[in-house]
């Protein structure tokens, strides 16, 4: 019996020395644990935070396309305006252009007849002064014959 008491003091020791070792494997496990589990909820922040940049990041980068658009219906818009005031600039200097040539021709045109009109005011006063000396031949012949 006392072998076997002896023997189950050792089991008992061993046991003890077990539970001891298995309890400090246990705390150390648990440690661990706590460990593990911060972590993996600092990890969860970390990844919501990362979530809520990136849609954050989405909304910015939809909101920079919308801009992008914005800007180049502006921007098209401008180009059709330039190309329309270029038209029209081609048109009214066309217009000018021709206003000018037809100014040009008023302009001989309204020397030509000043000159047409110099020329039959002058042929005017060359008959005017025939008449007024055949007048005054008339005149003259009347007399010298007395006819009146």
């Amino acid at each position: 019996m006392r072998r076997q008491l002896d023997s189950v003091s050792e089991d008992l020791t061993e046991t003890s020395r077990t539970r001891d070792v298995t309890g400090r494997e246990n705390r150390r496990l648990q440690d661990d644990l706590a460990v593990m589990t911060k972590e993996n909820q600092k990890l969860n922040q970390e990844l919501e935070e990362a979530v809520e940049e990136k849609e954050c990041l989405k909304a910015q980068v939809q909101q920079y396309i919308l801009e992008v658009r914005r800007i180049e219906d502006v921007l098209s818009a401008k180009e059709q305006e330039r190309t329309d005031l270029l038209d029209q600039y081609r048109k009214l200097s066309a217009e000018a252009e021709q206003y000018q040539t037809t100014s040009h021709q008023l302009e001989s045109e309204g020397s030509n007849l000043k000159l047409e009109i110099m020329t039959r005011d002058s042929e005017i006063r060359r008959l005017r002064d025939k008449v007024d000396t055949l007048d005054r031949e008339v005149q003259e012949v009347s007399l010298t014959f007395g006819i009146e």
